[in-house]
């Protein structure tokens, strides 16, 4: 497929006109595929690759995008954590002239469950460029 290999859990998205389809390339890395038609054709980009996660284990991956409002965008993903299970991230994404997202990979977070709040929330502000006084 497009000389990228094997994909698999894809997703689709419509963002100003433009269709993306996100597909993981088990279980290091997700693509981005990008048409003005849902139909194609398709050019394609990396979106993640082998990033560094923010706890040990395998890289996050099988992700989707989110719009919070305002052309805000996240990405969200997992990764495993073993014998922990999955452990879900989220990290920004900007949007780049040739219009495919891009993730902020040093902005990756982990998502706490036993509190309301994002694990590491005012440095995550901080990398988002918010000045948050460090307590």
């Amino acid at each position: 497929m497009w000389g990228i290999g094997y994909l698999e859990g894809t997703r689709f998205y419509k963002r100003n006109g433009i269709y993306y389809i996100l597909a993981d390339h088990p279980s290091t890395s997700e693509v981005v595929l990008q048409s003005t038609s849902p139909f194609g054709p398709y050019t394609s980009k990396v979106l993640v690759d082998t990033i560094t996660p923010p706890i040990s284990g395998g890289y996050p991956h099988q992700g989707g995008i989110v719009d919070a409002g305002n052309d805000t965008w996240y990405y969200m993903a997992f990764i495993d954590n073993y014998p922990g299970g999955r452990v879900p991230v989220l990290a920004p994404i900007t949007w780049g002239e040739d219009g495919f997202p891009t993730v902020q990979v040093s902005c990756i977070f982990i998502i706490n469950n036993l509190s309301p709040h994002v694990t590491y929330s005012a440095a995550y502000q901080r990398c988002m460029g918010r000045v948050v006084p460090r307590s």
